[in-house]
């Protein structure tokens, strides 16, 4: 599955689905976190993403799956973040 490539703390690549900007433009490498998870609220990933490096940042979710927002669904012309019923029923009606 490619999704694209980390810069900066951005994502590139990762198309319209939960808040995602379109396809080249760049999502906050912090989308990619399960916010609701329990890691996430553990970890206090929520003060610490401010801070953190996208090295630090990719090093965590590298770290624990439980991190990463979930599904991550490349369709080959978008790439859908985290469920959104709407943006599926829209992508794969």
């Amino acid at each position: 599955m490619a999704v694209g490539s980390a810069s900066h703390g951005h994502w590139s690549g990762v198309g319209p689905g939960q808040g995602s900007p379109a396809p080249g433009q760049q999502l906050p490498i912090a989308k990619l976190f399960n916010t609701s998870g329990e890691s996430y609220r553990a970890g206090e990933f929520k003060a610490r993403l401010r801070t953190m490096s996208e090295g630090e940042a990719l090093q965590a979710l590298a770290a624990d799956g439980k991190l990463l927002k979930r599904p991550i669904v490349d369709s080959s012309t978008k790439v859908l973040v985290g469920f959104d019923e709407d943006a599926f029923a829209r992508q794969f009606g």
